[in-house]
């Protein structure tokens, strides 16, 4: 099956897609662009995210920021099951991190879920210094979360197609059991590898402001995890750490209780308010 596209993008690699914003000066006239707006916009989706459920976001970010690049770089099921190394990781996201480096642009970083967050850990490890300075913003929507075996295999399973869901248990289980075994013997997995790398001053530059979204309803994400990463990045020395918690919403789902406080608190970071 040929991979799904969002209407307005070019697809430039199997799991990437660019949209690049309208002319300059068209933007400049309409008074939409603004000293604290970011030029390029990189969303790092959750695993297997359907293109109708990604748009919710792109069309937003279209809307605030229309003078922006946005770099939509998925998770297929496929890579993290299959292709979880570091190696196979930063050779899938190549065309991704070269657009970056390419860019002289300031950069707002969006990851989702655990999925997203083994992206971007890849992605930030490809970038050069120069561009890791140049983030200006980082959102975690659902994520960091810690690589319990259950919480893995049922992302894993409900991030499938429907048609799928019923058959998956029988070979996500089988899969990652072998990771999960090694996990207890203090050997890391694609998930508890990138968790760290979040916190990496190297990484991610201690000036770097950050969103932490979660909620105490997501049965996939734990928000203790989330917001536990809050904490430690704290500890660390990042300087503008935040978070908004949500009550009722599902994994990558908050704006679906609150749109407004989700959309208020990254809008609010950027700004630097």
């Amino acid at each position: 099956m040929a991979p799904r596209e969002i209407a307005g993008f070019e697809r430039i690699a199997p799991s990437i897609q660019l949209r690049r914003a309208s002319e300059p000066s068209k933007i400049q006239l309409a008074g939409a662009s603004t000293p604290s707006s970011p030029s390029l916009i990189v969303l790092c989706t959750w695993v297997a995210a359907h293109p109708r459920h990604i748009v919710k976001y792109t069309d937003r970010y279209l809307r605030d920021f229309p003078d922006a690049d946005i770099l939509v770089v998925e998770t297929p099921l496929t890579s993290v099951l299959f292709s979880p190394s570091d190696k196979a990781q930063r050779r899938r996201l190549r065309p991704a991190s070269e657009i970056i480096n390419e860019s002289t642009s300031s950069i707002l970083l969006h990851v989702y879920s655990n999925g997203g967050t083994v992206t971007v850990s890849q992605l930030l490890q490809a970038l050069t210094p120069t561009r890791r300075e140049a983030i200006q913003a980082l959102v975690l929507d659902s994520c960091p979360g810690r690589a319990t075996y259950r919480r893995t295999c049922q992302a894993v399973i409900t991030s499938a197609p429907r048609r799928l869901r019923l058959v998956l248990p029988g070979v996500v289980y089988p899969i990652l059991l072998l990771p999960a075994a090694l996990g207890k013997l203090g050997v890391e997995n694609v998930i508890s590898r990138a968790r760290p790398r979040l916190n990496d001053a190297k990484l991610v530059p201690v000036d770097t402001p950050r969103l932490y979204a979660y909620s105490e309803a997501d049965l996939m994400v734990s928000w203790k995890d989330a917001h536990g990463h809050a904490e430690e990045a704290r500890r660390r020395g990042y300087r503008d750490v935040r978070e908004v918690r949500f009550q009722d919403s599902g994994h990558c789902a908050h704006i679906m209780e609150d749109a407004e406080k989700y959309w208020s608190a990254i809008q609010t970071m950027i700004r630097g308010v």
